[in-house]
């Protein structure tokens, strides 16, 4: 960046979204997040959706769970 190169080291985390959604699980991201960085990852890939089911972000057209964004 700025005519520096910029390297990424990451992980894939499609779980992220399903624990977010529920408050007692969330300390779990975090802690993620903290040992991702730890040992130097700086991108985390995951799925950004969540429809139906358990805790959906998005429970019908139109309506979205904002506790939970």
């Amino acid at each position: 960046m700025n005519g520096n190169p910029l390297f990424l080291n990451g992980f894939n985390a499609y779980w992220l979204m399903y624990m977010a959604s529920d408050s007692s699980m969330r300390v779990k991201v975090t802690t993620t997040f903290k040992q991702a960085s730890k040992y130097g990852m700086n991108v985390a890939r995951t799925w950004a959706f969540s429809d139906g089911g358990y805790k959906p972000l998005q429970s019908d057209s139109k309506v979205w769970a904002h506790s939970t964004i």
